[in-house]
């Protein structure tokens, strides 16, 4: 899409922030409805299932608990608070303000953006959209082009739901995320990393816009001598290995008592092979790499740490061809090794 047409969408959300603005709690609700009542059709979860299939190599049932449940769990909650939400909040007034009653009203910001990432691209697409949506706001979409199956897939359900006065969808790549960030939005929703997190925040600033942030990191586990290592051992694998890793809040390391170490490294690995089975590459449940060259970034902080004396407790292997890599576990790693340093899932390559 050209930067006339962003530009063209842009205005006309703009001259209709008012009226979406005035929307009462049960037009909202309805809008926000009208994304429930079309991914919940039989038709549309194969659409979608198979386009993350595509995308991801994602198991049915992955798609449902990560993606289309998170959705739907998003639709429901504001379904039962919009209306308390929006009702003004009293609250006491100052000496200034004696004879008169004062009280907090919520408004829309106005005419949003939301920059999506690629790794949960329905999940963290269409639930601040809901959110942004139940506010009384119009929105404007760009998810990632690294999983442009599930991005057309958004888009074709977005055109057929909303004017694109309301909501709509922008596909493309770094370009005409840049493209959007020029225009002077009321405020920018981006999930991804704290690279790019920078520049978001650099170009709201320049329009005096908000922002919201939700950036990954490193995200430690702490195992003490008290803790239920066998329970806790089969979280963790879940956890980690969910999404093929690729999951900014996943456990990323694990700091654990001397006492327990033998035992969560045991149960680490015997929950794996539960999920997995004894070759991973064949079972149903594990997804894939969203492309090689983040698998080969991947492989690379693996190969670097057992250089530098990390030790390869399960895993390593990766298959490029079929954008596979193992479950990997390592142990004896050191803070100064690059594994410890970058966050294991990324999403710098994203547009």
């Amino acid at each position: 899409m050209n930067t006339t047409n962003i530009q063209s969408i842009f205005e006309k959300q703009r001259g209709h922030a008012y009226t979406m603005a005035q929307l009462s709690a049960a037009e909202r609700i309805e809008r926000v409805q009208r994304i429930w009542a079309y991914l919940e059709q039989e038709a549309q979860v194969a659409a979608l299932t198979e386009a993350l299939r595509q995308d991801l190599r994602k198991a049915p049932l992955e798609v449902w608990a990560t993606e289309i449940g998170i959705v739907k769990q998003a639709v429901l909650t504001v379904k039962r608070q919009l209306r308390e939400w929006m009702r003004d909040e009293e609250v006491p007034g100052s000496i200034a303000l004696a004879g008169m009653r004062s009280y907090i009203r919520y408004e829309p910001k106005g005419v949003c953006l939301i920059i999506a990432p690629w790794n949960y691209p329905l999940n963290l697409s269409i639930c601040p959209l809901v959110y942004a949506l139940a506010a009384g706001n119009t929105v404007i979409l760009k998810p990632s082009e690294l999983a442009p199956r599930t991005a057309g897939f958004m888009k074709q359900m977005i055109a057929q739901l909303f004017p694109e006065e309301e909501i709509a969808v922008i596909e493309g790549d770094a370009q005409a995320a840049q493209a959007l960030l020029d225009l002077p939005f009321d405020h920018i929703f981006f999930t991804g990393s704290p690279a790019i997190g920078k520049l978001v925040m650099a170009a709201a600033a320049k329009q005096l816009a908000s922002v919201t942030l939700e950036l990954g990191g490193k995200s430690p586990v702490i195992i003490d001598e008290t803790a239920d290592v066998d329970y806790h051992a089969e979280k963790i694998a879940w956890a980690k290995l969910l999404n093929n890793g690729q999951t900014c809040i996943a456990p990323d390391y694990v700091l654990v008592h001397d006492s327990q170490y033998e035992r969560l490294m045991l149960g680490i690995k015997r929950s794996i092979t539960a999920f997995y089975g004894d070759n991973p590459q064949a079972s149903p449940d594990l997804a894939r790499m969203i492309n090689a060259r983040h698998l080969t970034r991947v492989q690379a902080l693996i190969d670097d740490a057992v250089s530098q004396g990390a030790k390869l407790e399960m895993g390593g292997k990766a298959d490029p061809a079929d954008l596979y890599l193992a479950p990997t576990v390592l142990s004896e790693v050191r803070e100064d090794m690059r594994i410890m340093d970058e966050a294991v899932y990324d999403d710098k390559l994203r547009g």
